[in-house]
């Protein structure tokens, strides 16, 4: 039997592609109501499942986990949110839609992290 696809498995690899390139390693993670932990020099990220109540749509979001380093944990989920690094189309496909926001994201927040 062939072993089954993370569901989560399409999110897991842009993470890896996106947040390699700012020297932070991706794993996915085996804990309930996770999809995988970003590590780095000062950064600990998660990024994990949500549901819109509204609509029942799931996407990957991304919250700070403690980081040491708070600056360079925002430059990495603007990272995310953006699509940085990633080829196009891939990177308009993320950059449009839900995937690897955090709850109460603002434009303020995603134009500091640019600044830095």
């Amino acid at each position: 039997m062939k072993p089954r696809k993370n569901p989560w498995q399409d999110e897991i690899d842009l993470a890896v592609a996106i947040c390699s390139a700012l020297g932070c390693q991706v794993e996915p993670s085996a804990a309930a109501y996770e999809i995988a932990k970003v590590s780095g020099d000062g950064v600990q990220l998660i990024i994990y499942p949500h549901t819109v109540k509204s609509t029942r749509n799931q996407h990957a979001r991304v919250r700070d986990n403690g980081s040491k380093d708070k600056s360079r944990a925002l430059r990495v989920m603007t990272a995310l949110f953006q699509g940085d690094g990633l080829p196009e189309p891939a990177a308009s496909r993320v950059r449009y839609s839900c995937t690897f926001s955090w709850k109460n994201m603002t434009a303020a927040q995603l134009m500091h992290a640019d600044r830095r």
